[in-house]
């Protein structure tokens, strides 16, 4: 595993991003750490990141504890999914959650300086998405 801008021998640094709510992506996430160990040893440093709980600002990095609360509620969680997938919420609460995480999100995979990025949950897909579309305007590397 060779990416560009890399000298050889170096290793190539993948960032796995995830929320950690339950249903397996944790394993998901260390599946592929395992897979790149036997496939690549040695070639591939690997972070596991709950990017909404480390790096989300309030309320936000309350993800995962208000999810796990919800789980437990199964009406309310029915309650707040059927609302969420309305239209104009869902597309006020995608801009929303923009606004207040790119920034946040944005230093943090600027800083991790990955090779490429993996996301193991679909809430870690929109924001850094926008994200990499930013960073591709403004640098010369390509995650």
């Amino acid at each position: 595993i060779s990416p560009p801008g890399k000298k050889k021998g170096e290793k190539q640094k993948v960032l796995i991003l995830l929320s950690d709510t339950g249903g397996g992506h944790r394993a998901s996430a260390k599946a592929l750490v395992d897979a790149f160990e036997v496939l690549a040893p040695g070639k591939v440093e690997a972070e596991v990141v709950d990017v909404w709980t480390d790096h989300a600002p309030k309320p936000f990095n309350n993800f995962v504890k208000n999810y796990q609360y919800l789980a437990q509620r199964p009406l309310q969680w029915r309650l707040l999914y059927s609302f969420g997938r309305w239209g104009p919420f869902r597309r006020s609460t995608n801009e929303w959650t923009n606004f207040k995480c790119n920034k946040p999100f944005k230093t943090f995979i600027e800083e991790s300086d990955a090779d490429m990025i993996i996301s193991v949950h679909p809430l870690c897909q929109f924001i850094p998405l926008r994200v990499l579309r930013s960073l591709r305007k403004t640098s010369d590397k390509q995650v």
